[in-house]
């Protein structure tokens, strides 16, 4: 348990970025209400279809966003609350939670090795 414990802290980080990246090229936005193909997607968005799809298969397996399809791809209950529209929308918090300022504040406030 320890193990697991450690590693998934240390693993944090890269999550932590691929929401950022997920949120920051507005994904759940773009999907809306839809099942979108990964190669529309990718077009939309005006970003690197191969990256789009490894991004998206990361998040599927993290719990955000679900397949719906061959290289499809649609919004679950957790990515909804990524979405600007969205009631209860987290976007914002995640945003400033994930920005890279807010990461440099909150390190120095830790203490030095």
């Amino acid at each position: 348990m320890s193990v697991q414990i450690v590693r998934e802290l240390a693993h944090g980080r890269w999550k932590a970025e691929a929401l950022a990246v997920t949120v920051r090229l507005g994904i759940a936005d773009v999907l809306a209400d839809r099942a979108v193909p990964v190669r529309e997607l990718a077009a939309r968005l005006e970003a690197d279809e191969d990256g789009v799809r490894r991004l998206l298969r990361l998040m599927v397996a993290l719990g955000v966003f679900s397949e719906a399809g061959e290289d499809t791809y649609r919004n679950n209950s957790a990515s909804d609350l990524l979405r600007a529209d969205h009631p209860g929308t987290l976007r914002r918090y995640a945003l400033r939670a994930l920005s890279p300022d807010d990461a440099r504040e909150s390190s120095d406030r830790l203490p030095s090795p």
